[in-house]
Parts: C-alpha cells; sequence; structure tokens
C-alpha cells in the first residue's frame, strides 16, 4: 500500500492506495499525520483483511491520542463495508463521502459513484439513481441497501450541516490524487477526483419526483447482491466438506 501525506496550514491530507493488509506501514508514518486536522482520502483502497482491520483501528486511536481531528473522505466501497462491520473502525473520526456501487446488465459494467454523507442521511436511505456512464441505462444498486447503509444511522459519524460547509476548506493538494480512483476489475469512476472534497457529485440524475424525494435506484432482485450469492456457496461447499470429513 502506498500512503501520501501533505502538510498545509490547516490540516494534513493523507491519501491510502492499494490494500489495508499486514505490510500497510501506517505506524510507520504516525509521526508525520498526527496534530490537527487529519483528512484520509480512501478513493484508493481496495481490499482490506484482517491484520488491516486491526492495524487501522490501532492508527486511528493513535493518532486521535495525539489531538488529531480525523475527516474520512470518499470511502470506496470496501471501507464501507468495514465501517458497517467494526464498531470503532473511525474510531471519533467523521465521514465526508463514499462511493455507492452500482452495476449495468447491459453494459456489464461496475461503476462507483460519489455522493456526500449529508445526501444519504435521512431516515430510511435509498441509493439514488444513477445511469451508466456508457449506455445511459438506469443501473441497479450493486449491493443490500438495508446493510451498505446501516451506518448511516449514527449520526455522530457523519460529517453534516454546518460542520460539512466548514469543511470546504480543506482542499487536496493535486500531489495527491494524480490519478482517478480504481476499483474492482471492470469499474470505473464517474466522479473526478479533483473534486474530492466539493459538496457535490457527478452523476445524471433522473428527474425529481412530485414528492420532491430523489428516485432510488433498481435494486438487484431479492435484494442478494452477486457477491453474497458467491459467499453462500462457498459456506455451503465448506460445510459439506466438514460433513464429509467428520463421516
Amino acid at each position: 500500500m502506498d500512503i501520501l501525506i501533505s502538510h498545509s496550514e490547516d490540516f494534513v491530507a493523507v491519501k491510502l492506495k492499494g490494500d489495508i493488509d499486514k505490510d500497510n506501514e501506517l505506524a510507520d508514518h504516525l509521526e508525520r499525520m498526527a496534530g490537527g486536522t487529519v483528512v484520509v482520502d480512501l478513493s484508493e483502497v481496495g481490499r482490506i483483511n484482517s491484520c488491516g482491520v486491526r492495524d487501522w483501528v490501532n492508527w486511528i486511536h493513535a493518532l486521535e491520542a495525539k489531538g488529531s481531528e480525523i475527516l474520512l473522505v470518499d470511502c470506496s466501497p470496501s471501507i464501507v463495508a468495514q465501517v458497517n462491520l467494526v464498531t470503532n473502525f473511525t474510531g471519533h473520526g467523521r465521514i465526508k463521502s463514499i462511493y455507492l456501487p452500482y452495476y449495468c446488465e447491459s453494459c456489464n459494467r461496475e461503476d462507483n459513484v460519489l455522493y456526500q454523507a449529508e445526501e444519504l442521511a435521512m431516515p430510511e436511505a435509498l441509493p439514488p439513481a444513477s445511469r451508466c456512464s456508457g449506455c445511459e441505462k438506469l443501473m441497479d444498486f450493486d449491493d443490500m441497501p438495508d446493510a451498505y447503509f446501516a451506518f448511516l444511522s449514527n449520526r455522530s459519524r457523519l460529517l453534516l450541516g454546518e460542520a460539512a460547509m466548514h469543511a470546504q476548506k480543506f482542499s487536496l493538494p493535486k500531489a495527491l490524487h494524480a490519478s482517478k480512483p480504481t476499483f474492482a476489475t471492470g469499474s470505473q469512476s464517474l466522479v473526478d477526483i479533483d473534486h474530492l472534497l466539493e459538496n457535490t457529485h457527478e452523476t445524471t440524475k433522473p428527474p425529481e419526483t412530485p414528492s420532491n424525494m430523489q428516485a432510488p435506484a433498481n435494486i438487484c432482485p431479492w435484494y442478494v447482491h452477486r457477491a453474497t450469492l458467491a459467499s453462500i456457496a462457498l459456506l455451503v461447499a465448506g460445510a459439506a466438506m466438514l460433513a464429509y470429513a467428520l463421516m
């Protein structure tokens, strides 16, 4: 994993690129990051395993122990998954923006669309409608909405209201985002990474519904993510192998 660090008068900008695993080296750069506001760009984080989660949590706690206020921006889907799974994953830090995963059945492609936490923080969050950047057709939300948006119920984890507006001054140096975010094979970001901390997202929006609420995206049948089906198949196979071994 690559760690890019830049200091400014108001904050420290940190960009993590790659997988967070046992070779992450987060602790090695702690002294260069600690103090004041630390803005962490997570748009290019891929997988994160159990060792990575342990080291990440320790790193977050160590930064906070040194007086840092942590702001997480452009969280990739893999980071969102850990936020939902690990209670103390963000420490006292707050999330400003996340990527939502979509799938276009017509093009057989995945897209990740950036949204601000404030746009999604409502009593019953639904994935906003988003059109494919290739064929312009409406895409399916590529996860289970209840699970993906679970963390939104804890508003203390989110950067909202005046705090979100105040955060506009944190503009990450171009040196930290020379490339656009990449995720799984076939994916493509719809958002220019130069807009990391702007309170907008670039995606084609359908007309507003009469109730002035944003229309929800199509959701995969039975709310089942394709990756979830694969996980279920692996569990069944594992159970069968265990039963055979015990015979």
